[in-house]
């Protein structure tokens, strides 16, 4: 019979939750046993604690293009070819000296695979000297 599954409250209940499910990762239980549903249900409560207590923030636009250019070991020359933005625009943007805009976050979003999300942020912008 399956132990109690509760909602988890706090930080302790949380690493109760990890330990227990940790056993699963080492050996893994068949899908639709009862271990198998036990497993299903201890990630969806840690998954739903984790959400609320330590959600993970995006990174702002120019830290999420810098990580996918180095990923896809681009140039912004090479950049500015695929998207079609032109080469000094791009070097502003990566500098914090401008701003996107709505036609840069969607060929960025297309060409590089960034959540439209994350390229809509605000972000602080460097003042000219």
């Amino acid at each position: 019979m399956m132990d109690h599954l509760k909602i988890i409250h706090n930080e302790e209940e949380y690493n109760h939750a990890l330990k227990e499910v940790e056993q699963y990762f080492i050996s893994s239980p068949e899908v639709g046993t009862e271990e198998g549903d036990k497993f299903d249900l201890l990630i969806l409560l840690i998954e739903t604690y984790e959400s609320k207590h330590h959600p993970i923030e995006y990174p702002d636009p120019v830290s999420a293009i810098r990580c996918r250019m180095d990923d896809r070991n681009l140039n912004q020359r090479e950049l500015s070819c695929l998207t079609g933005i032109s080469e000094s625009k791009i070097s502003e943007v990566l500098n914090f000296h401008r701003g996107l805009s709505l036609d840069m976050i969607r060929k960025l979003s297309t060409v590089l695979k960034i959540p439209t999300d994350v390229l809509v942020q605000e972000y602080p912008l460097l003042e000219a000297a």
